[in-house]
């Protein structure tokens, strides 16, 4: 007989988490202006795989999306601000309220990311793509 064991941590995969691929710049003063397509796109600071471990380490998944078997990929789009700080999480892609609270909770408190530059090499406000892919995992005993 086959027991299944539903894990609490969340498989985190990226299939190609990026800036935003638009030409136009939106602006309303200096101090806002969002670039939506910098020259260096902004990263988490250490890459594609600190930003996997990450999530790995601190999403929790909801219990009733456990008990729902709820799972699926949420797509957030995050404002990475001039000093690498995380702002204006929007969910764009959703997978349920519980499973997208927690994203925004996690994306919310995370580090800083390396932001943004443009073709001269300064900050910028860029945005940023960011799938997190939720799975309960079977284990057989």
């Amino acid at each position: 007989m086959k027991k299944i064991l539903i894990t609490i941590i969340a498989i985190v995969t990226f299939t190609a988490a990026k800036a935003q691929t638009s030409d136009t710049v939106r602006t309303s003063n200096l101090d806002t202006t969002v670039v939506e397509k910098p020259t260096v796109l902004p990263e988490f600071s250490g890459g594609e795989e600190k930003l996997k471990k990450y999530h790995a380490t601190h999403i929790h998944y909801p219990r009733k999306a456990k008990e729902n078997n709820t799972q699926g990929t949420v797509i957030l789009k995050l404002l990475i601000e001039k000093d690498g700080s995380v702002s204006d999480i929007k969910v764009i892609q959703s997978v349920s309220v519980e499973i997208d609270n927690e994203s925004v909770r996690v994306m919310k408190a995370s580090p800083k990311f390396i932001p943004g530059k443009d073709a001269v090499g300064q900050p910028v406000r860029s945005y940023y793509i960011c799938p997190i892919k939720y799975t309960l995992i079977s284990v057989d005993r």
